[in-house]
């Protein structure tokens, strides 16, 4: 770890780029993402409700990279996130 900076700060860079990753598979890979999706959506639901503003972001842009990549198919996955949106 870098003495420089704190676990706080690593955590939430951390998972700002663990949902950057999904978000950048799904632009990626596009319709191969269908047989993972639901998997993917709830790797990145939590960040939904995360603290940090940067993580909330993220993780509405790596939904909304899921929802583009696998239109029209899929919609069920995404279940868990929208009722509480």
């Amino acid at each position: 770890m870098r003495p420089d900076i704190d676990h706080a700060d690593e955590s939430w860079q951390a998972r700002h780029t663990g949902i950057c990753i999904a978000q950048q598979i799904a632009i990626v890979i596009s319709c191969a993402v269908l047989p993972r999706l639901r998997n993917f959506v709830d790797c990145i639901a939590n960040g939904s409700s995360d603290e940090q503003q940067q993580i909330q972001t993220m993780a509405a842009l790596g939904l909304a990279a899921l929802a583009a990549a696998t239109t029209p198919y899929g919609i069920e996955a995404f279940d868990s996130v929208l009722k509480p949106l």
